[in-house]
């Protein structure tokens, strides 16, 4: 190689010195003259003799000036100083969900109100739908009581008592099948669907309240004084029960099974126990209970000369909750019915008592010359306006 190079040393010097003498003989690269022209070496210009990088990389810079940045928001969002331009979405910017897509009055944001229900079949047109009528191909049966009214009876007729004008009214002398034309009736007692019942001392019927024209049900393996009805959901049940009262003070639920005697045990009702009263305590003759009001009961306690209301519970008799009046001067208060905010109490003698619930004030409503034995009033208050 030092051998190579000494040899072409002379001849490089002798072409520098020719190109200074007359560098305007130097002929120029035209690429539109002949590509088989023979090219001429140039002189090295000084000012370009040390090598750039740009001529050095083959790869072309990029210049900042004149082209875009790597990633251009622009041509993503139209308004760089937002990074999502919400116009674009939601032509309201100031509300991030339009509710008039949702609902055309933006003041109400749920419509409360609810249709109407269709009613309930009712064949007979009485007003009790099928599934509550004991007989829904019947008009005129069961029948039901009227409202702002309890009632009560004697052995042998019912009366209406109506609540608003304290006005007693004779219905009807109690009447029945040709089988039972003797039976005398003890007490009375209104379901939730205004239909009254009835017990004398060994059957149930179902009297029209209109008519007091009785059908039997079935007999009763006890003899009982007292009848009401109770809301199933008090005592766990899944609809009301119907409840009888020995004299002894025990609680009988009455079971009707689909409403009616269901001819099982010889037509007589099955019973079973509930409770029974404290010892030394009997009904006097009947009980109550109304719904928001609670159960209110007649008892005649053996080491006091007079009856006393007591409110009880109705899941077990044995609790009394209290004793809430004692009615000095009666021992026989056969029948107990109560309304929004009064108890009406029957006295076999025929006094009527009115007794107010808040003062437990008692006022004799009425002298009749009518022996009371019972009283019944719905365990749901019917009620008209004035």
């Amino acid at each position: 190689m030092k051998i190579r190079h000494q040899s072409y040393l002379p001849l490089f010097i002798l072409i520098l010195l020719s190109c200074e003498d007359d560098a305007s003989h130097v002929p120029q690269f035209n690429p539109s003259q002949d590509q088989q022209q023979s090219i001429h070496i140039l002189p090295i210009d000084q000012s370009q003799s040390s090598l750039s990088m740009d001529q050095f990389n083959p790869i072309t810079r990029i210049d900042q000036s004149t082209t875009s940045p790597i990633l251009d928001q622009s041509t993503l969002d139209p308004n760089p100083s937002q990074t999502l331009d919400q116009s674009t979405l939601d032509p309201n910017p100031s509300q991030t969900l339009d509710q008039s897509i949702l609902d055309p009055n933006p003041s109400q944001t749920l419509d409360q109100s609810i249709p109407d229900l269709p009613p309930l079949p009712d064949q007979d047109g009485d007003g009790l739908s099928d599934d509550r009528d004991l007989a829904p191909n019947d008009p005129n049966w069961p029948g039901q009581a009227r409202p702002d009214t309890i009632y009560a009876n004697t052995s042998t007729k019912l009366f209406a008592l109506e609540v608003k004008t304290d006005r007693l009214i004779e219905v009807n002398t109690f009447s029945f099948e040709p089988s039972y034309a003797n039976e005398l009736i003890t007490d009375i007692a209104f379901d939730q669907n205004n239909v009254l019942w009835a017990i004398s001392f060994r059957k149930l019927f179902i009297c029209h309240a209109q008519t007091a024209f009785c059908r039997y049900q079935g007999s009763l393996p006890h003899t009982f004084n007292g009848l009401t009805w109770i809301p199933g959901d008090v005592v766990g049940q899944a609809n009301e029960i119907l409840v009888g009262l020995e004299r002894e003070g025990s609680w009988y639920h009455l079971n009707l099974g689909n409403g009616q005697n269901n001819g099982q045990n010889n037509g007589q009702v099955p019973v079973s126990l509930i409770g029974e009263y404290p010892p030394a305590r009997l009904s006097s003759g009947d009980a109550f209970y109304i719904d928001g009001i609670g159960a209110f009961a007649s008892i005649e306690y053996l080491l006091a000369d007079d009856n006393q209301i007591v409110k009880v519970s109705s899941q077990n008799p044995e609790l009394i909750d209290e004793v809430f009046v004692d009615v000095v001067g009666y021992r026989k208060i056969y029948g107990l019915a109560g309304w929004r905010g009064f108890l009406y109490a029957f006295d076999e003698t025929g006094t009527v008592l009115k007794i107010n619930l808040q003062t437990r004030g008692i006022t004799r409503l009425n002298t009749t010359p009518q022996a009371w034995w019972g009283a019944g009033v719905s365990t749901v208050l019917y009620s008209e306006d004035f």
